[in-house]
């Protein structure tokens, strides 16, 4: 994997901080301190992301960011560029010159992190999308009762919110924050306009492909505003009557999945029983969502997140019990909530699969291939 980075800055103490912070997450750091630098390393260089300066002397950063993005040799590098103060105006200036995001002094780290790993696979920061990060969520509907609902269900998650009822007021938040949010909720039916037309309006704006996107609605999978709205990048859909707490877990689960990249396409759903043991006692679960390298395992009981785990599951037409060894990077618990005289609580984890086992690998692969979606 390309793992050099160009910083470019014409102050060294900022430059001697982030390269210090940088190595230590595994990079290989590059310095230039001006954009004439910055071009000419990028060239040779090809690094995997740039993170630059507006403000520098010879050739400010804009002036940079035109001619790399002007040059079919290096207008794939994504681009953050870095800006002296929050403003629209300066914004809408680096998005022009070609910004994949822009970003403020005084960095942020988790921000930072964030921004690269939405940029690039280097995959730096999974925990930044976890609960106790406060992790902020754009929910577009027009229904004051529905925003409601959902404003004070992920709230008392720890989740921050903001609400938007049009294209409008949608693209205006996200133009002033956009950098802050991680997921946007869209609603597919509403009055004024479609959610289709909403998200044509989200990804034409600056840097507007990179936003994850989850549709809320009622419709079916068959409905044409379904397939429409899936060509334009809608990670999941989730249906309207879902109950508040079962709407945490898919937001956590979806956030996490991305995030981790334990659920890169070809994705599905399967429900299968499933035990994991973090000791000496083996645990019931059951797997709700599998991908090239990860599992999300629905469970009351949770092992430690970072510790290693023993996996045991039959695949659906392999026949045999498979034991693996995988590494907990995700666990979520929600309040209980009750369901006629039931208390009911929805918790679970994600898993990134080691693939020791011979059989387990062999059982993983046979469930792809019959469930691989187009």
């Amino acid at each position: 994997m390309n793992r050099n980075v160009l910083l470019v800055d014409d102050v060294e103490l900022f430059l001697e901080i982030e390269k210090k912070f940088l190595e230590g997450k595994g990079l290989l750091v590059h310095l230039a301190r001006d954009g004439h630098q910055a071009t000419e390393l990028a060239r040779s260089l090809k690094p995997a992301i740039i993170i630059m300066d507006n403000l520098m002397p010879r050739k400010n950063g804009l002036q940079a960011c035109q001619e790399l993005k002007a040059s079919p040799e290096t207008r794939e590098i994504p681009i953050i560029m870095v800006t002296a103060e929050e403003s629209r105006d300066i914004a809408e200036e680096c998005f022009k010159a070609g910004a994949d995001m822009v970003i403020t002094k005084p960095i942020r780290r988790d921000e930072l992190l964030t921004a690269i790993d939405s940029l690039t696979d280097l995959k730096l920061n999974p925990a930044s999308i976890l609960p106790n990060e406060k992790p902020t969520v754009l929910v577009i509907e027009d229904s004051s009762f529905f925003v409601t609902l959902i404003q004070d269900t992920l709230t008392s998650r720890g989740y921050d919110v903001l609400t938007a009822t049009d294209s409008e007021d949608a693209c205006r938040k996200l133009v002033a924050y956009g950098r802050y949010i991680h997921l946007i909720l869209l609603d597919l039916i509403m009055p004024k306009e479609t959610g289709l037309q909403v998200l044509e309006k989200i990804r034409a704006l600056p840097g507007g492909q990179h936003y994850l996107v989850a549709a809320m609605t009622s419709l079916g999978p068959m409905d044409p505003m379904t397939s429409e709205v899936k060509k334009l990048g809608v990670l999941d859909f989730i249906n309207k009557s879902i109950p508040p707490f079962d709407l945490i877990y898919r937001i956590d689960e979806l956030l996490f999945a991305e995030s981790s990249d334990t659920r890169r396409d070809p994705r599905y759903t399967l429900h299968v029983p499933v035990q994991f043991k973090t000791d000496k006692f083996w645990i019931m679960g059951e797997t709700v969502n599998v991908s090239k390298n990860g599992l999300c395992i629905r469970s009351l009981e949770l092992p430690e997140v970072g510790g290693e785990i023993v996996l045991r599951i039959t695949f659906p037409g392999f026949g045999q019990i498979c034991e693996e060894q995988a590494r907990v990077v995700w666990a979520s618990v929600a309040e209980p909530h009750r369901s006629q005289k039931l208390v009911v609580l929805d918790s679970g984890f994600g898993v990134q699969i080691e693939f020791r086992s011979p059989e387990f690998k062999e059982g993983f692969e046979a469930l792809e291939a019959k469930y691989r979606l187009d």
